[in-house]
């Protein structure tokens, strides 16, 4: 049902605004306490929009510095396979190997294993049978590698190189393995390798020192787990989740909105290594993103609430005292309109003409035109 054209003129502007009609004007507290509410919260609102655009300045930040981090780290890695294969290819130059003496070699070798830090050191032939193992004995049986993709890589190449995590012939663990090539007489004979597990890496990770809530995954180059921060033996060996093999299949470095393999919306910031093809993903949880924002919001919530109560409370309490004021004026108003004697008290001012002047002009408000001027004496 529409408003009649005169509703719509007894309505103050700032209730027509909001679409609320009246069929008579609004009282005084509530046209003040529409006022505060209308300075109020377009205010706020405008200072939760700019937080919410500050918030997500500050987020694409911490994306930026977590893939930076998870940068350094790749770089740490790699830096452990490059420091094995310096002590690798010193290890090859003995002339134990060149004589063929693989039982001498076999002690050296046990003697370079703390420079290593490696689970164990062992020496393949070109057929990818194991020679010896410093985790076994010397003239122990040996099996041969079942899936010798680095030894075949470092015969095409005569490169050194990372394997895979892949499940170890002797102990049967999974593990991965840093090879370089041994030349005899200008050709490679041998490959010489350090094993290791993922405890070696697991040190490596306490040692960056990340936060406790972070999940941190270390994968090699088919992106399954070598080393994680939380339930490493639960997820070893595993694929990344979903969205984020999609993203590193794609990419060398990033960030992604995932769940980890432990059920826990993070943002992933992941970095992969150009040599090795291992990365490194750092799972930042949400809970832990958001909650700065919360509490922001919560904040200002409650601070424009407490504005609004303030300012209403002003509104109503002001409104009052003004809507007595104008009560007070109504009887008198009513009665000079009527022609009743009106009982205006005696001037105490010391000037009285100026006082008649102000007798004139208050009664003035209230006679209709068709009223006799007051005469003044």
């Amino acid at each position: 049902m529409e408003s009649s054209p005169q509703t719509q003129r007894s309505t103050p502007w700032p209730w027509r605004f909001w679409g609320i009609q009246w069929n008579a004007a609004p009282s005084i507290r509530a046209t003040l306490a529409l006022l505060v509410v209308v300075c109020v919260l377009p205010i706020s609102l405008v200072a939760a929009f700019l937080f919410v655009s500050y918030y997500e300045r500050e987020q694409s930040q911490l994306s930026k510095n977590a893939i930076n981090r998870a940068q350094g780290f790749v770089l740490a890695v790699d830096r452990e396979f490059a420091a094995t294969q310096s002590a690798l290819f010193a290890l090859s130059t003995s002339h134990r190997l060149a004589t063929g003496d693989m039982e001498g070699f076999h002690r050296r070798a046990l003697e370079a294993l703390a420079n290593v830090r490696a689970d164990s050191i062992l020496v393949l032939d070109r057929s990818g049978q194991i020679l010896l193992s410093t985790r076994r004995p010397y003239g122990d049986s040996l099996p041969k590698v079942a899936d010798p993709k680095l030894l075949e890589r470092i015969l095409e190449t005569g490169e050194p190189g990372v394997s895979d995590l892949f499940l170890g012939p002797i102990t049967n663990q999974p593990i991965f393995t840093v090879g370089v090539p041994v030349r005899i007489d200008g050709s490679i004979a041998y490959s010489l390798n350090a094993i290791f597990t993922y405890q070696q890496f697991m040190a490596l990770l306490q040692a960056h020192a990340f936060p406790e809530t972070w999940r941190v995954v270390i994968t090699d180059s088919t992106h399954r787990v070598v080393a994680r921060s939380h339930e490493v033996e639960k997820f070893l060996g595993k694929p990344v989740s979903p969205s984020l093999l999609a993203r590193m299949q794609t990419s060398n470095e990033g960030s992604v909105d995932s769940i980890t393999l432990d059920g826990i919306p993070v943002l992933t910031a992941y970095s992969k290594s150009p040599v090795s093809q291992w990365g490194v993903a750092l799972g930042i949880p949400k809970t832990e993103l958001t909650a700065g924002l919360r509490h922001t919001l919560t904040r200002l919530i409650l601070a424009t609430a407490g504005a609004l109560g303030l300012g209403l409370w002003l509104a109503w309490f002001v409104g009052g005292r003004v809507a007595k004021s104008i009560t007070a004026l109504a009887q008198p108003a009513m009665e000079l309109v009527s022609g009743a004697e009106l009982d205006i008290p005696p001037c105490t001012s010391k000037k009285p003409t100026q006082c008649a002047r102000r007798c004139f002009r208050h009664r003035s408000r209230f006679e209709s035109p068709s009223t006799t001027p007051i005469t003044t004496v």
